[in-house]
């Protein structure tokens, strides 16, 4: 046993060009399927036009809470994941240099 480190280049690329940016596509597609739900939901949350209260405020305004911070969520994954692959491309790289393949 020695300090040697090893990394299969093929696993590290196949991760970094091709699963961690289509999870982010994913998650992507999810952040626009909500962006849409979003633009209709205000019409969920309206009353009847001869009702004197509010009967939806609280729950309208819970929707707004909950979506926005599930919006910001998504967008910090999908950022997090394509910082993570652009570092194992980095990475992958730097094996390269140091085995005197790059």
């Amino acid at each position: 046993m020695g300090d040697q480190f090893s990394v299969q280049l093929e696993q590290l690329d196949s991760v970094a060009n091709k699963r961690l940016p289509g999870m982010a596509n994913t998650l992507a597609e999810v952040l626009a399927n909500l962006n849409r739900a979003m633009e209709q939901a205000p019409g969920a949350f309206t009353n009847h036009p001869s009702s004197d209260r509010d009967l939806f405020q609280g729950t309208r305004n819970d929707f707004q809470v909950t979506t926005d911070f599930l919006q910001q969520v998504l967008q910090d994954n999908v950022g997090n994941l394509e910082l993570a692959s652009k570092a194992l491309r980095e990475i992958a790289s730097r094996y390269r240099q140091a085995d005197g393949q790059g």
